[in-house]
């Protein structure tokens, strides 16, 4: 018999492949555009995944199988999203709604995200509201987990002491892998892990080399899932439009 832990990722994983597929077919037509896109293919993954989806009776008969021997697995929740969301209360709330039901999706038990201002702090802000551990990634090079707004406790470092210190432009995309490195290697050994990205389109690090999509290719090539990447509406950006 398969491996539980291979089959209910194995599961996600096709239905991660199977929605894009059918949104780049639609997309062909040129008849949506990129925010109906999106929606469209969160649709489609909740549709094969969710508890009423087509694929719930093999991800439910898989779930109790795991459950009696991974009790002590964690459902972590990483969230990486442009700073740029923290440019304005109403996109901030924005990311804070799609954070929080990316939560309730997966139901995660852990948030991990970095300490910058925007999605990070919409993460931190709903992991508090929740009750839920909030772990964040410094860049200070330590890692603390937060279970409350004056509750926190450093679990360790992230940069080796011993190694040469990097510019401090390189930190923020050194702290993003190692963060990417710690998370892939607990969902490898006994947690599930899921990726959330939130990108503002009047970012101005919005290119090939923003944090945000280095984090989402650094999950990608660890093999972390990620769900379909979400764009805040322009509208609710500081200019009420994309820069």
């Amino acid at each position: 018999m398969a491996d539980p832990d291979f089959l209910l990722g194995a599961r996600r994983e096709f239905a991660a492949s199977a929605s894009r597929a059918l949104v780049e077919e639609i997309e062909r037509e040129g008849k949506l555009e990129n925010r109906a896109l999106t929606r469209l293919e969160g649709a489609f993954e909740e549709l094969l995944v969710s508890r009423g989806g087509l694929l719930a009776p093999v991800l439910d008969a898989a779930e109790q199988l795991v459950a009696p021997r991974r009790t002590d697995a964690e459902r972590i929740l990483l969230v990486t999203g442009s700073r740029a969301l923290g440019e304005s209360p109403a996109a901030l709330n924005w990311a804070r709604d799609e954070i929080r039901w990316a939560v309730e999706r997966e139901r995660a038990t852990r948030v991990v995200a970095g300490d910058a201002r925007g999605g990070d702090a919409a993460a931190r802000s709903v992991a508090e509201d929740l009750g839920l551990p909030f772990e964040c990634w410094h860049l200070d090079a330590l890692v603390r987990v937060w279970r409350g707004p004056d509750d926190s406790k450093v679990v360790r470092s992230w940069w080796p002491e011993a190694s040469h210190r990097l510019p401090a432009s390189s930190w923020p995309i050194s702290r993003n892998t190692a963060m990417v490195a710690s998370v892939a290697a607990r969902a490898a050994n006994r947690d599930a892990a899921t990726t959330l990205a939130l990108i503002a389109p009047w970012s101005k690090s919005r290119g090939l080399y923003g944090g945000t999509r280095h984090t989402i290719r650094a999950c990608e090539h660890a093999g972390v899932l990620v769900l379909p990447v979400l764009t805040c509406p322009a509208e609710l950006g500081p200019k009420g439009r994309a820069a």
